[in-house]
């Protein structure tokens, strides 16, 4: 019986050991996970060809075997270089939008979402549009130049004058087509992408053609008034 006993303790002792060590085992595999504590800088073109250096720890040895891998907003950075455990260089890829999840992976281990792990692409600017004039009715084509609105297309939006073009046309990442809407005065023009959109600036202005008078119906009349005067002509405007 004492034998049995003495047994019994020798298998609850070996698996006793066997548990701690996987406990350790998992405790420092767990330890080994990148950690990103600071991106620098946290934004930069759509076009992508930005450096950013990403602070943290656990990222490798640099050994080839375990090159980190970063990914932002869910594409790899074309370009990686290793600095030491606890920096890495990215060179970061084409996107659009704001705060981009940026995750750097060593050895299978891939770093956890925190409020430092984040990029922002830049917002949409317009510096110019073409022709900067058309008619009060709407139905101009117009080309807007700028800079951000996407280097693939995004399905951007845009407006002048606070009422939204029509038949948005992305022709790349510095140009867009539509067609103007109707409206009266001057607008202002704003690129909107996904959840960034460009300044009110109206230094970049859309002008709405003035109105013009082309007949009067009747053209006279008694001078004491008192009769229905039709006005012919253009760009009086349209009822919402």
């Amino acid at each position: 019986m004492v034998r049995n006993r003495l047994m019994n303790f020798g298998n609850a002792r070996s698996t006793l050991l066997h548990l701690a060590s996987l406990l350790s085992f998992v405790a420092v595999s767990r330890s080994q996970v990148p950690l990103i504590n600071d991106i620098n800088p946290e934004n930069g073109p759509t076009a992508g060809g930005t450096i950013i250096t990403i602070g943290g720890m656990n990222f490798g040895t640099g050994s080839g075997n375990v090159q980190p891998r970063i990914v932002v907003g869910g594409s790899p950075c074309p370009q990686v270089v290793w600095v030491s455990s606890t920096s890495v260089l990215c060179e970061t890829p084409e996107g659009v939008g704001s705060n981009k999840p940026v995750t750097v992976s060593v050895n299978g281990e891939t770093s956890a979402m925190n409020g430092a792990s984040v990029f922002k692409y830049d917002a949409p600017s317009v510096l110019a549009i073409e022709p900067g004039h058309g008619s009060a009715a709407g139905g101009t084509m117009v080309t807007i130049v700028g800079n951000n609105f996407g280097a693939t297309n995004n399905n951007p939006s845009v407006t002048i004058g606070g009422r939204p073009c029509q038949s948005v046309v992305w022709l790349s990442n510095t140009k867009l087509q539509c067609v103007s809407p109707p409206g009266i005065g001057i607008g202002d023009v704003r690129v909107f992408v996904l959840d960034l959109s460009s300044p009110e600036n109206f230094g970049t202005i859309f002008e709405f053609d003035a109105p013009s008078i082309e007949k009067l119906v009747p053209d006279h009349g008694p001078s004491t008034g008192g009769f229905t005067l039709t006005v012919q002509g253009l760009n009086f405007g349209t009822v919402d």
